[in-house]
């Protein structure tokens, strides 16, 4: 029997029509006669049975939501209904590569099924910088089933660091957990219900009450965080602070690894820092465009993970949020990605696995059918939108594997993150890589990102004036 979080029962429950709380990845392979989409069929079969029986799991609900759902493995699963077999249509580039990912990934997962869906895509012959006859998966699987690092354990059940056929998967290495997917009676539900409801307000309170001498002690012993607050303070409404419509807006642009490992080497900043500072200077460019500027400089909401080690291969949610100044204000990009560097500096220093650990047990406590009730009735509204944003995007880092990595026997050439879009955060950058190089791909609505082009061509001139600010040699 697993019965889901608070945090996670929340996404799945409180989905509503334009914006699905899916996560997704594309991930692109060289040509190899060993990497079929009938070879993929069998390997998922053979993979999901003995690694993520997770992906056989339907929600089962209770009536009036008087409950957290829970996970139960699906009698009817069958593949086919979640592995699709396409071609990509002509002229076959990055833009037809992108625009079928947004298309895909705009379409909500039906809640009758497993959540997750996946594309075998061929035709990649017109892709740059991609080898021809290189083929792609791209994957989307329900926020409620994992985040990004929960995600990348699904990557590990399924590829091996060499293309010979025994060779063995990256999840080899690592401890199997070993989950009750069985249906839990009636009987069973409504007394575990009954008992939530009983207990939940005395937890609650201790939640809060512990929550709260969390943030005295913090406020009153560290400087760096109250900084942090006062920028939040400022954070003001752009264009990509509404509510998002119903179709998906995809993109990325490449910075190779020689590069990055040159500017690194040269300001002592991490990859994570220079990918932070070149959003910070694309949207400055692509706001004042838009004349949506915001005075006051630029707030990014950045995923935590709180997972402790043990738990590395639990299902869900266990991430914490922390919002960073982009200093956007700073016209000079070294300048800038200094400052960048000081403020997430900080934000590691700061332990923010007991603020999120007290957050997640809060949602836990709360009685899930008010907290949809509200939530709803605040995007219904249109309150929501007249609240200060808590940020005005959301940038998160996804590593891929550092070493050369095989789907049957295929090697991985790219891949790029694909994140979540909500009311208010219609802008949400994936950090993600392989060994060559580094993608900052993008996700937002057409209401929001009204010239795509244009944002891509940002991204690409900020890189490029961080890249020539560094001297020669």
């Amino acid at each position: 029997m697993q019965q889901l979080h608070g945090l996670d029962s929340a996404m799945v429950l409180g989905e509503m029509a334009d914006f699905p709380l899916h996560i997704g990845a594309l991930f692109i392979y060289k040509p190899s006669q060993s990497l079929s989409y009938e070879a993929l069929q069998a390997h998922l079969e053979l993979q999901i049975d003995h690694y993520l029986p997770m992906l056989k799991c339907r929600l089962e609900t209770l009536p009036l939501i008087a409950d957290k759902p829970y996970w139960v493995a699906d009698p009817s699963f069958r593949l086919e209904s979640h592995l699709q077999h396409v071609a990509l249509p002509a002229p076959a580039d990055w833009d037809e590569l992108h625009s079928m990912a947004g298309h895909f990934h705009a379409e909500p997962l039906s809640h009758q099924r497993p959540l997750w869906q996946a594309r075998f895509i061929e035709g990649l012959d017109n892709v740059k910088g991609v080898p021809k006859g290189s083929v792609a998966l791209l994957l989307k699987i329900h926020h409620a089933m994992a985040d990004g690092k929960a995600a990348m354990q699904i990557f590990s059940a399924l590829h091996t660091l060499s293309p010979e056929p025994d060779a063995p998967l990256l999840a080899d290495s690592m401890p199997q957990p070993h989950y009750d997917f069985s249906s839990p009676g009636l009987l069973r539900k409504y007394s575990r219900a009954y008992w939530q409801m009983v207990t939940a307000p005395m937890k609650l309170t201790g939640n809060i009450l512990g929550m709260a001498l969390k943030s005295t002690s913090r406020l009153a012993g560290n400087k760096g965080d109250t900084a942090a607050r006062q920028e939040r303070s400022k954070t003001q409404q752009t264009v990509f602070n509404r509510m998002p419509d119903a179709d998906r807006v995809v993109g990325h642009i490449r910075l190779t690894m020689k590069e990055l490992r040159r500017v690194e080497k040269a300001t002592g900043a991490t990859i994570n820092d220079i990918a932070l500072c070149v959003v910070s200077g694309a949207m400055h460019e692509y706001l004042r465009d838009q004349s949506s500027l915001p005075e006051h400089g630029l707030i990014a909401g950045m995923p935590i993970n709180i997972r402790r080690q043990e738990d590395d291969n639990s299902i869900g949610n266990q991430i914490s949020f922390a919002n960073l100044s982009l200093y956007n204000t700073i016209a000079d990009p070294l300048e800038r990605l200094a400052a960048i560097h000081d403020s997430t500096h900080v934000v590691k220093q700061n332990d923010n696995r007991g603020q999120g650990v007290s957050m997640l047990a809060m949602l836990d406590n709360l009685y899930p059918g008010v907290l949809i009730w509200t939530g709803q009735k605040l995007v219904k509204s249109g309150l929501l939108e007249s609240i200060s944003p808590i940020n005005n995007t959301v940038i998160t880092n996804v590593p891929g594997p550092r070493q050369a990595s095989f789907l049957c026997g295929a090697e991985l050439v790219d891949y790029l993150g694909l994140g979540v879009l909500a009311p208010t955060i219609t802008l949400f950058q994936v950090i993600s890589s392989v060994p060559s190089h580094v993608n900052i791909s993008y996700l937002s609505c057409h209401n929001s990102l009204k010239d795509p082009q244009a944002y891509h061509a940002a991204l690409e001139a900020s890189w490029k004036k961080l890249r020539q600010a560094i001297p020669a040699g």
